[in-house]
């Protein structure tokens, strides 16, 4: 676990670079008072690192349409850097949710994040 001594439902969220591409871990809670902060770190992870993004969801307990919207806007500055976005691990939940909004295919989900790490550009 990237957080073991936090609350599951608490927000958390972090990046690191992993290769030629950089991970942004978001845990617990995402919705309209936190999704903002996802778009942040994927920003800065785009203007420190590399084009070439995952978001780690594993740990994600909760996201409602504010956290769809960020994924998306996080999607498109990766596309507008010349790279990609692509999620990590999401749980039924948020598949759940990705499916019914009808964006799941547009983030190319991996389901371990080992895969994530494997430097293969798309």
């Amino acid at each position: 676990s990237h957080y073991p001594e936090a609350r599951a439902d608490v927000f958390r969220c972090t990046w690191t670079r992993s290769g030629d591409r950089s991970v942004v871990y978001v845990a617990g809670e995402v919705d309209l008072a936190t999704a903002h902060l996802i778009v942040d770190h994927v920003a800065a992870a785009l203007l420190d690192h590399s084009p070439w993004v995952v978001v780690d969801l594993r740990q994600v307990t909760f996201l409602d349409s504010a956290g769809v919207d960020a994924l998306l806007a996080a999607r498109d500055l990766a596309v507008a850097a010349g790279g990609a976005l692509r999620i990590a691990g999401p749980g039924p939940l948020v598949l759940k949710v990705l499916r019914l909004t009808e964006v799941d295919l547009q983030f190319y989900p991996y389901r371990p994040i080992a895969e994530a790490r494997t430097p293969t550009r798309r």
